[in-house]
């Protein structure tokens, strides 16, 4: 098991990361969140959000980010900075996370942690932690 990743590797888990980010982002702006419980969330996934409890499953994400939607949250952007195989079907991605609204405005900011397993094609993400540039930010009652 290598646990650190070669040049060339860590640039095609990069366009693979980014590519991710960019879907989940897009799925996140159009509310298509079932698609992202679908697409991006395992049934045993945990969502750690600042100032909230846990999220657990697919289907718990999907109730999340749908309430964050709700309350205003349309503009999601997902930046990766950092991104590692940690096994053959085990990658580790930390990045930037935003939150904006309609207007785009800016609502929050902070980083994250995601664990995600190969299955098939796809990356599911397992482990799913962000938080906030800003601790007042925790209690934001959007996040």
């Amino acid at each position: 098991v290598s646990t650190q990743s070669t040049c060339e590797e860590k640039e095609k888990l990069k366009i693979i990361a980014d590519g991710l980010a960019h879907e989940h982002s897009r799925m996140f702006r159009e509310a298509d969140f079932q698609g992202l419980g679908q697409t991006f969330y395992g049934s045993e996934c945990k969502l750690m959000p600042p100032g909230r409890a846990v999220a657990f499953g697919a289907r718990g994400v999907t109730e999340y980010m749908k309430s964050v939607y709700q309350k205003g949250g349309e503009g999601l952007n997902i930046t990766t900075r950092e991104v590692d195989l940690i096994s053959d079907n085990v990658m580790q991605i930390i990045g930037d996370v935003t939150l904006s609204d309609k207007d785009r405005e800016f609502l929050f900011g902070g980083k994250f942690f995601s664990l995600l397993v190969k299955r098939g094609d796809n990356w599911v993400i397992v482990y799913n932690l962000w938080n906030s540039n800003n601790p007042k930010q925790n209690s934001c009652s959007i996040m």
